[in-house]
């Protein structure tokens, strides 16, 4: 599907606005939310009848999309702050890895936000594009969810220091956000796997293994999302992109985005561990029954062989007309096998 979509931009000169990603039926939703110390406001934008971009002095001005599947809609917000035709594209292109980017007016930041449904068994990602400047900040979310209504709700009950902040602090609200959902979806994958754990430690079936296999995409796709983070972790730690008031919050966030990483690395740990637990007691069991037909297979060797002796027709064989030759026979043989399982007991093998 991915393939497919990229295919609509093949040709097309760089800074082409072409949407990429999964099909919207929901017009995007355009919040401008302004506020400082004293006032806040919000309301919803209608495009292209006003200029989002003109504002109030002194105020830290928000615009929050909702839904960027419509391309006039992104183009227009991003018009009005001068924004360069390049992020527009990666705005619209969803399906790539997270990034940031620095240009003269503004810094570009794009993040995935991630939940993982145990009952469908999979990560359902959308992404959060982010755009920081001098008094404002413009968030792209691909998906038209709730992800960010703790930071509206305590920017209009003035709860917490977002409001007597800058648009750095604010920006650096809404990727702790992102983060923290990083958490809880690592913990109900986490959940998930040791339940599938349990079951394979009270027995073996196809569908556990069918189940571990599942799980290991899923957490190879969950670290793959989270590890383009860790470049974005270190330059957020080495440079003075969220301003030196700001860096205190910026360095714990990026201790968190190495965390969830280190936590997603180790629930792939434990899958693949799981896998090879199925896999090990597979082989244990194929060995067993392979080690108990060997065992009946040398048992038989010498019956057959001793059998095979009087099967032969030759015309002189005296014992065969003696009364007491057959029960002999099968006491013979009953003793040379009794002799092999107590022979192999010793050694072990049984």
């Amino acid at each position: 599907m991915q393939y497919f979509a990229r295919n609509r931009k093949k040709g097309l000169p760089p800074g082409s606005l072409v949407y990429v990603g999964p099909q919207h039926s929901r017009p995007p939703v355009i919040h401008v939310i302004d506020y400082d110390r004293d006032r806040f406001s919000q309301r919803e934008a209608t495009l292209p009848d006003e200029d989002i971009g003109v504002r109030s002095a002194g105020q830290v001005r928000w615009i929050r999309v909702q839904g960027v599947h419509d391309k006039d809609v992104v183009e227009n917000v991003c018009r009005s702050f001068n924004i360069h035709a390049m992020t527009m594209e990666d705005i619209l292109h969803t399906w790539q890895r997270s990034k940031l980017e620095e240009f003269d007016h503004y810094t570009f930041l794009e993040m995935d936000h991630l939940e993982y449904d145990p009952a469908a068994g999979m990560l359902r990602s959308a992404q959060v594009a982010v755009v920081i400047g001098a008094g404002f900040v413009i968030s792209f979310e691909e998906a038209a969810a709730q992800i960010f209504q703790t930071i509206v709700q305590r920017l209009e009950t003035k709860k917490g220091r977002v409001r007597n902040e800058g648009s750095h602090y604010l920006a650096y609200a809404l990727l702790d956000v992102l983060v923290d959902h990083y958490f809880v979806a690592a913990d109900a994958l986490l959940e998930h796997v040791l339940s599938a754990e349990q079951r394979l430690l009270s027995g073996d079936s196809p569908e556990i293994l069918e189940s571990i296999y599942g799980l290991r995409r899923t957490a190879t796709e969950f670290r793959s999302k989270l590890l383009p983070a860790t470049d974005i972790a270190a330059r957020m730690r080495k440079e003075d992109i969220f301003g030196a008031e700001n860096q205190v919050y910026i360095r714990e966030l990026s201790d968190h985005i190495l965390t969830a990483i280190e936590n997603v690395r180790g629930i792939n740990e434990v899958v693949n561990d799981m896998l090879n637990l199925f896999l090990s007691r597979a082989t244990y069991r194929m060995n067993e029954i392979m080690k108990t037909l060997t065992i009946v297979g040398a048992i038989f060797i010498p019956l057959t062989f001793v059998v095979g002796i009087f099967g032969m027709n030759f015309d002189y064989m005296p014992e065969l007309k003696l009364a007491w030759a057959y029960p002999a026979t099968l006491l013979g043989l009953a003793g040379i096998a009794g002799l092999m399982l107590l022979y192999f007991r010793r050694k072990g093998w049984i």
